[in-house]
């Protein structure tokens, strides 16, 4: 297969970079539906922005009883996911073009709706997809914090979906090494679902 040098003008580590970042903003948007779901709102199809709206409105309602986290940070990390999201939107939103300056052509990104002109630096686009991606993480550990956890490493979601709930096991301590769950376990745990 022959190597291909980039796309649409737009050159093989820009491309990477906006790969990256779209992946990383996919986890994110993960995160945040699977915490409001921990929070006790189904998601459904709502949009990113309005999920975000939805947590922090949950969250002033009222934490789980379980939580092992502050309210405040929650909605903090919501800021914070939504300015990661912003910083996405513009890359991904824009048409590619090159530009001459200086003598040489150099790609840009134009954003499709201002016409806010951009350097495609990749760079600066892995920079984001770092940033995306350690929001997302910070967003995981945070839903970790809002669930049931009857025992090390074993984090137990706060909804049923789709009227099946099987408790989760999470590989945070021991890998898999992680002591598997007994019968009885499974049996309370399945019962503790019920009360939430």
């Amino acid at each position: 297969m022959a190597e291909v040098r980039g796309f649409l003008g737009v050159p093989d580590p820009v491309l990477r970079a906006l790969g990256c970042l779209t992946v990383a903003a996919g986890r994110l948007e993960s995160t945040i539906r699977t915490m409001l779901a921990d929070l006790q709102v189904n998601p459904g199809s709502m949009q990113t922005a309005q999920a975000l709206r939805e947590i922090r409105r949950a969250v002033g309602s009222g934490l789980p009883a379980h939580a092992r986290v502050a309210p405040q940070e929650v909605i903090d990390w919501t800021h914070e996911a939504g300015a990661g999201l912003e910083e996405r939107n513009a890359p991904v939103h824009s048409a590619a073009a090159s530009r001459r300056d200086d003598g040489a052509w150099r790609p840009v990104g134009i954003h499709l709706r201002s016409g806010d002109e951009w350097a495609l630096d990749d760079d600066q686009l892995m920079a984001a997809a770092t940033r995306l991606a350690e929001v997302a993480h910070a967003g995981d550990e945070l839903d970790m914090a809002l669930r049931h956890t009857p025992r090390k490493g074993v984090f137990l979601p706060n909804t049923v979906v789709d009227g099946a709930w099987v408790p989760t096991c999470s590989t945070d301590v021991g890998g898999a090494d992680l002591e598997r769950p007994t019968e009885q376990e499974l049996d309370e745990w399945w019962h503790l679902s019920d009360a939430t």
